[in-house]
């Protein structure tokens, strides 16, 4: 029988929206900025638990597809660098088909 590994690419395991939002909002209030103020001008690297959670989250599942204990333990068996360059490639047009759809139906803002 054939084994599956799954990604969290659609953010059913960790609620990376959630998260990024509870940021934005903490980012407002400390810079004093309204809350119309919006989270992709703040930069990169706002919260180190943030970046932190996200960078355990991406080493646990490297450790689950490519450590031969875990590959027992699961089932599952290393990919190879065209498979993760396609999952790269899937993972980035699937954010920036949400990101424009979540524009395109953001209320607009007069002004």
């Amino acid at each position: 029988m054939q084994r599956l590994a799954l990604f969290d690419l659609d953010n059913t395991l960790i609620n990376l929206d959630e998260a990024f939002k509870v940021w934005s909002a903490e980012f407002a209030k400390e810079h004093a900025l309204g809350a119309e103020a919006t989270a992709w001008r703040a930069g990169l690297l706002p919260n180190r638990w943030v970046i932190g959670g996200v960078a355990v989250q991406a080493a646990g599942q490297l450790a689950l597809t490519c450590l031969p204990a875990m590959n027992g333990v699961f089932g599952t068996a290393p990919i190879g660098g065209n498979a993760w360059l396609r999952i790269l490639a899937v993972a980035a047009v699937a954010t920036v088909v949400v990101a424009v759809d979540k524009r395109l139906r953001a209320p607009s803002t007069p002004g």
